[in-house]
């Protein structure tokens, strides 16, 4: 008896489970559909006050045998319930589609992008997407799709994909909340926060010849680039300050040997993350110069190349990095 009573709790439990966590699924063509089996609705606090009045009315009608009271009754829970069938209608065959989301780096806003497109006759007004707790509020008009821009903050690197979406509505007369849920496809790649730039790079490497580029050394002038606290004063382009140009540091490179490693073991920090953050800082800054540059990081070896693709793919490989 206690196994059937416990196989038939857990079976109870996972169908109550399953009936408030139905979630809108995305069909072979990219587009999630809200059906109408998706679709949640409760009365609002609006709601229950105005069924609470309706049933007060009732009760005095009733007493005092009042006909014009019982057809006034009637009459607003018709609007009643043609309010909530509404509601209900403003989310059902309501389309979504998730576009694409810009890697971003750790601390910034990734953006979500979502087309909705109403497709039947008249709008959907009052229609709020959510994650957690900020919503975003727009109208559909017939056939007529609009784009969403949602900014989540991120927290920490990787790939990060909200959960579970909310879309809802209120309207028309807001007696009743109608939500449904759905899930985005598309994660948003959350690369390492880079270290602070009151340091020059080549003070964060055990190995910095590998980082710093000595004007002694090279021939090739590669252009200016704004000073940093720590540089040598003899890269200083005193010529540009003395118009007024500003404190300005002349860069070389050698275009025989401009292959760079950016290696693991050479980064001078103890934790994980804090070894991240100054390879992306590097990353960044090597981009700018269009260097060569290669990363080696356990696991993971990319050779020397330059270009914006590389530059992703380096970045990419910090925020997934799993040691």
């Amino acid at each position: 008896m206690k196994f059937f009573g416990k196989f038939f709790s857990e079976s109870l439990k996972g169908r109550i489970r399953q009936a408030f966590n139905r979630s809108a699924t995305i069909d072979s063509s990219g587009i999630i559909t809200i059906t109408p089996r998706q679709i949640y609705i409760i009365p609002t606090r609006f709601g229950f006050g105005f069924c609470i009045m309706l049933i007060a009315m009732l009760i005095g009608a009733n007493n005092y045998e009042i006909n014009l009271g019982f057809i006034l009754v009637f009459l607003l829970a018709g609007i009643g319930l043609s309010a909530m069938l509404q509601t209900w209608a403003n989310l059902s065959r309501l389309e979504l589609q998730c576009g694409s989301v810009e890697p971003v780096f750790c601390g910034e806003s990734a953006e979500f992008t979502f087309q909705l497109r109403n497709n039947r006759k008249g709008i959907r007004a009052g229609i709020q997407l959510v994650y957690k707790t900020d919503a975003v509020a727009l109208d559909l008009n017939n056939n007529q799709p609009k784009k969403l821009d949602y900014l989540i903050k991120t927290t920490q690197r990787g790939s990060f994909q909200p959960e579970r979406w909310t879309v809802f509505t209120y309207f028309p007369l807001s007696m009743f909340y109608a939500w449904a849920y759905f899930k985005s496809t598309r994660p948003c790649v959350v690369y390492p926060a880079p270290v602070a730039n009151d340091i020059p790079l080549d003070q964060l490497f055990y190995n910095s010849q590998k980082i710093a580029q000595k004007t002694e050394d090279h021939t090739d002038f590669r252009g200016h680039r704004e000073y940093n606290r720590g540089d040598s004063p003899r890269k200083i382009d005193w010529k540009a300050l003395a118009r007024n140009r500003g404190m300005l540091v002349k860069e070389f490179f050698n275009p025989i040997d401009n292959e760079i490693w950016l290696e693991w073991d050479d980064v001078m920090a103890a934790e994980k993350e804090q070894k991240l953050s100054i390879l992306c800082r590097a990353i960044i800054e090597l981009d700018k110069q269009n260097a060569l540059y290669g990363l080696r990081i356990p696991g993971v070896e990319i050779k020397p190349r330059s270009g914006n693709q590389h530059k992703a793919e380096c970045l990419k490989q910090l925020a997934m990095f799993a040691p």
